[in-house]
């Protein structure tokens, strides 16, 4: 971790597998604090979703080019356009999390009760999962948990994967088992996983089982933050 402070990364204590920070090298620059820098902690690999800025702790870094050229720009409309085709792609391979016994047997586990809690979760029964982002080494595929995240105006952003063990029993033995797909545009600040139908009384919660706990515990709907973050910004 100290490799990655020597850049200028911030990481909150403790951190540990993907998580998102502030970018050093563009922040201050858009005067948005959002959190666009990706990093995984463990490889000392980050990137800048806005600027492009990345680099491995102890090997090479691409430096900040705040002008962008024509090139840079096609290439940047292509990686929206990919980013957008496999949430699309995920989306359309789910089924109903309610068809799953895997999924509903990792909730039972997870919650240490029955349950029929009927979440809005899909239920993916092969996700591969890749060691770093998308496009990365691919290490093999697990079932998961799928969520559409999505902003205020309730259009989706992306999707949250929760990859679980093959029988159900537990997480999938990977360094992260919850991920997030690259949004193709903009960020996840202020975004959520909208689980439940909103009434008059609505909970939050960072990750999507505390949700659920809390879903069974007060039967009121409930919404997924994904992380500290987004606690702070919904």
């Amino acid at each position: 971790m100290s490799a990655l402070q020597d850049h200028g990364i911030e990481l909150p204590p403790g951190a540990s597998g993907e998580v998102r920070t502030y970018c050093p090298q563009c922040a201050e620059r858009h005067r948005v604090r959002s959190k666009t820098l990706g990093v995984s902690v463990e490889d000392g690999i980050w990137h800048c979703f806005r600027c492009g800025w990345k680099g491995r702790a102890g090997g090479n870094v691409v430096p900040f080019e705040p002008a962008k050229r024509a090139r840079d720009l096609g290439q940047e409309r292509q990686d929206r356009d990919k980013r957008a085709r496999a949430i699309r792609r995920v989306l359309k391979e789910c089924r109903p999390l309610a068809e799953s016994e895997i999924g509903k047997d990792y909730l039972r586990h997870r919650l240490q009760r029955n349950t029929r809690l009927k979440p809005r979760l899909g239920f993916h029964p092969a996700l591969p999962y890749f060691e770093t982002a998308e496009g990365g080494r691919r290490v093999e595929s697990y079932p998961a948990l799928v969520a559409t995240v999505r902003n205020v105006r309730g259009e989706l952003v992306t999707l949250h994967r929760t990859y679980l063990a093959k029988d159900g029993n537990g997480k999938a033995p990977v360094n992260s088992p919850r991920k997030l797909m690259t949004p193709p545009r903009g960020t996840v600040a202020g975004c959520a996983v909208r689980m439940y139908e909103a009434a008059r009384e609505l909970h939050i919660a960072e990750g999507v089982e505390t949700a659920l706990a809390i879903r069974a515990a007060l039967k009121e709907p409930v919404w997924s933050c994904i992380s500290a973050h987004g606690l702070a910004t919904v």
